[in-house]
């Protein structure tokens, strides 16, 4: 009988499922009747950063079993996540047991707001045993590390990983006498002596299970980007494990993990300032990363040849891309007209052809703005000039409100702006463990970058960082800003087999790993007016269409292929009919300083305590300090004259003396 019952229960469960396409929801939250806990909120907020599927909420009331069952069945969820206090009356117990045991239900569950006040006989029996209760945490100051534990495919890179916080509250989770439990996030004295455990699992009756108490916890934004506070964060980081782990590859995940570094301003000569090229290649090989050169349009005739052989020869460690047009100052900033930063990012362009007419060296369509990002207007106008992204420091537009929302800070790029891809990227100077742990876990390319003194102690300077990044993910692809931007890619599984490719970029480079065909269903967001003009697939005509607010492409890739998707926008300028001769006066002054500061001053401590000074300094002290160091060249240039034509003239005389 119970056999007969039990393929019942999975003949209605798989009957439900194909219904209503299979599966009707990847997630399915549980909570007395009424207004929702917080802890909904936050959960929806890790169902959309992974694109699951939320059911409505079930709000639970006295002798529902009979509607949650039917609720669950119909579902089908891959995960289940139920508040602490609607356990109180066993009703979810009974169903879950119920279900596991009629149709081989085995959803993950997560409890959820596990608080002092949750009957402990609840948790005992709902946990079989495993969690005992759970207790307020008094006194809490000396608990400042947020420890993350190493629990596989669940923690993923940030298993091990600490944050500093600062602990607001926290109510800790008391393990059983059985000894089931098994932390996963815990916090702790700074000298680990003390843990307490705010997040674990453990089996019950054959469900994976999790337990998450209430803590609250602040600390400084995550990665020094303003408008994240890191409790915010870290708070969100538990439904992140739960969910990954319940729902796996119906999550959205990104195509593969990927790291750069750029170098800004360099152009090539050997040396650029600490930047000595063939120094830093041999560190590149051994501890296994890549270099972009951002470089300066306006020094498209400079290039040494050794310098140009040097990356002929290794294309897998150096690239270069697009750092502006003149590097002025103020080429694309918010009181530059629109008509004036069209005309430099074309003769941008138009140098950087003549630039690789004359190395043979490719370069990337990847913009990296001269000190910091131009508006939105100016991310416009790179789409249409055909860029595939751009890189800065901050991928918010000048002059554009700072998003509030938790979710924009955790993807890298943004499409917000202009639908191009805007990438954020840290200063190389700065890493930090946890962070690039972090943006690991959360599939984010590792974007780093720096100025030529990042070389000042040594060619290997940046061989912790990149052997950091190597560690805690080895199968990090190092590749430059083009083949990240064409690679870069988030995808998720579909009922039926099919994979959803949400596309960040004009050329996409998709990848069918498996050994069957697959159909890929891609969508590149894009703004209403975009005018396509058409899409290929590996240089032929490809189908295509739009859907909501995106651009659509179908494909059906054969087993272990490659395909490169190519959106064309609007027709590209003729970058042959292009003035691109150095006219200006001013500019050329500005890049030979430059130029002077990199490769003279730099050279010299003196001279870098007055790039430092000058950087340091004001509008008015700073134009002082310019002129003081230009009028002490001068000087020197002057009495080096003065002492050349003497000893010319002392050498005359001595000569019409013999």
């Amino acid at each position: 009988m119970k056999n007969i019952l039990r393929a019942c229960g999975r003949v209605l469960l798989a009957l439900a499922g194909l219904c209503l396409g299979a599966p009707a929801a990847d997630v399915v939250y549980i909570d007395l009747a009424g207004s929702p806990s917080p802890s909904y909120q936050v959960l929806k907020r890790g169902c959309l950063f992974y694109g699951l599927d939320l059911a409505p909420r079930i709000g639970l009331e006295n002798a529902s079993a009979g509607l949650l069952r039917a609720a669950l069945l119909e579902q089908a969820p891959a995960a289940i996540v139920v508040t602490a206090a609607s356990l109180a009356d066993g009703t979810v117990a009974r169903v879950l047991d119920e279900l596991t045991r009629s149709a081989g239900f085995r959803p993950r569950v997560l409890v959820t707001d596990v608080r002092a006040g949750t009957e402990a006989a609840a948790l005992r029996a709902f946990s079989a045993g495993a969690l005992s209760s759970c207790q307020t945490l008094r006194p809490a100051g000396d608990l400042r590390r947020f420890v993350v534990a190493d629990a596989g495919d669940v923690t993923g890179q940030l298993a091990g990983q600490s944050f500093d916080v600062e602990l607001l509250s926290a109510d800790a989770l008391q393990a059983g006498p059985g000894g089931r439990l098994l932390p996963l996030i815990a916090l702790s004295d700074p000298s680990g002596s003390r843990k307490e455990a705010v997040f674990a699992s453990g089996d019950v009756g054959g469900r994976p299970t999790y337990f998450l108490s209430a803590f609250a916890i602040g600390g400084s934004p995550y990665l020094l980007r303003p408008g994240i506070g890191r409790g915010d964060l870290l708070g969100l980081l538990p439904y992140l494990f739960f969910l990954r782990a319940a729902c796996g590859d119906r999550c959205w995940e990104s195509s593969g993990h990927f790291a750069n570094l750029v170098i800004d301003d360099p152009w090539l000569r050997e040396p650029y300032g600490h930047l000595r090229y063939d120094r830093v290649l041999a560190e590149m090989k051994a501890a296994n990363f890549h270099t972009t050169i951002a470089f300066v349009p306006w020094n498209y005739d400079r290039s040494q040849p050794g310098v140009v052989s040097l990356f002929a020869r290794n294309p897998d460690r150096f690239s270069v891309c697009v750092h502006g047009d003149n590097h002025d100052h103020r080429e694309f900033s918010t009181t530059v007209a629109l008509r004036e930063q069209e005309r430099d990012m074309v003769q941008g362009l138009a140098r950087m052809e003549e630039f690789r007419r004359r190395t043979g060296l490719p370069y990337d369509r990847v913009m990296v703005f001269p000190h910091s990002i131009g508006t939105e207007a100016s991310l416009r106008l790179l789409k249409k000039l055909g860029f595939l992204a751009t890189v800065n420091g901050d991928p918010v537009p000048a002059g554009s409100p700072r998003p509030a929302d938790l979710l924009f800070y955790l993807r890298n790029p943004t499409l917000d702006y202009g639908t191009i891809a805007s990438f954020d990227r840290a200063d190389a100077g700065r890493v930090s463990e946890p962070a690039v742990a972090l943006d690991l876990f959360l599939g984010n390319p590792i974007l780093l970058y720096s100025h030529h003194d990042l070389f000042e102690p040594g060619p290997d300077a940046f061989n912790p960082q990149a052997r950091l990044v190597n560690r805690l993910e080895p199968s990090v692809i190092w590749a430059s800003l083009g083949t990240i931007a064409r690679r870069f890619y988030l995808r998720r599984r579909l009922a039926g087999g099919s994979v959803e490719v949400l596309a960040f970029g004009p050329e996409i480079e998709i990848r069918n790993p498996s050994p069957v065909p697959v159909t890929f269903r891609v969508r590149k967001p894009e703004d209403p007016s975009a005018r396509v003009r058409a899409v290929r697939l590996d240089g032929r005509p490809a189908g295509w269409g739009r859907s909501g607010d995106g651009l659509t492409v179908e494909l059906e890739m054969p087993p272990a292929s490659t395909g490169l998707v190519e959106i064309v926008y609007e027709e590209a300028p003729d970058l042959a009919a292009v003035d691109i001769s150095k006219r200006s006066l001013r500019v050329r002054i500005l890049r030979e300083f430059s130029d002077f500061r990199d490769n003279a001053l730099a050279a010299s401590p003196a001279g870098r305590l007055i790039i430092g000074a000058y950087y340091d300094l004001g509008g008015r002290a700073r134009l002082a300090l310019l002129g003081a160091v230009l009028l002490a060249g001068a000087l020197v240039v002057r009495r080096v004259i003065r002492r050349r034509r003497l000893r010319r003239r002392q050498a005359g005389g001595r000569g019409c003396g013999v």
